[in-house]
């Protein structure tokens, strides 16, 4: 329940949004040589890595992405949805997640992921800073601007590998793979399926090209930068 909460704080709807900052290698004492904070604040004080807080409430936010972005008016509302989230993260994380929040600045989060096994990611450390708007929860913190540029980046690709699978490869095959499905009646209905979806990809793709523009020109308006088209 606190993966599908979590992952619901990013995720994507309309409204307003402060970009997220995505670190993908190291931990942040090793991967920042220039920090220098308190790392127990970070954890239990404990040289071993093994007892260090899922979830902990911490002071120093001077390294967060967004530490000089002002809060925005706070409301009770806001602030008693943010508390919310705190009880139900400080509960209920994964064991492959870590969270920290901070005591003077309750609209920034910091989230550690472990890459699960079995997946491309197996191992790695991915951090994500994040900011919460005013508006939350609203208008939720996440990804709009990359997920817009990344679909109108790729529609081609997408489109490619639908009229590829429609014309018998086998889903998920490597380019210029032999690998074919049997024309039979479940590959002719998963065709058939496919072709309505393919149609509907087109139409959200067309969609998707204006939301982008829309939001370049809302970024240039207050300065924003936003990946170029």
């Amino acid at each position: 329940m606190a993966l599908k909460k979590l992952l619901q704080l990013f995720c994507v709807k309309e409204g307003r949004f402060s970009v997220l900052n995505f670190i993908s290698t190291l931990p942040l004492r090793l991967w920042d040589p220039t920090y220098s904070g308190d790392w127990t604040e970070h954890g239990t004080g404990s040289n071993d890595y093994m007892s260090f807080n899922q979830f902990d409430v911490v002071q120093d936010f001077s390294d967060h992405h967004y530490a000089k972005t002002s809060p925005g008016k706070a409301t009770k509302d806001w602030a008693k949805a943010i508390q919310s989230e705190w009880n139900l993260l400080q509960k209920n994380l994964p064991e492959s997640i870590y969270v920290r929040v901070y005591e003077d600045r309750i609209d920034l989060l910091r989230a550690a992921i472990v890459g699960p096994a079995g997946t491309p990611y197996h191992d790695g450390l991915f951090f994500f800073d994040v900011r919460f708007p005013s508006e939350y929860p609203k208008s939720p913190p996440h990804f709009e601007t990359l997920v817009a540029g990344h679909f109108h980046e790729r529609e081609h690709a997408f489109l490619d590998a639908c009229s590829a699978y429609m014309s018998g490869t086998v889903v998920g095959s490597s380019a210029g793979s032999s690998a074919r499905y049997a024309c039979d009646k479940c590959f002719a209905d998963f065709k058939k399926s496919l072709t309505l979806y393919t149609e509907h990809l087109r139409t959200e793709f067309a969609a998707n090209r204006s939301r982008l523009l829309e939001l370049e020109r809302q970024a240039s308006a207050v300065g924003e930068i936003v990946p170029s088209s």
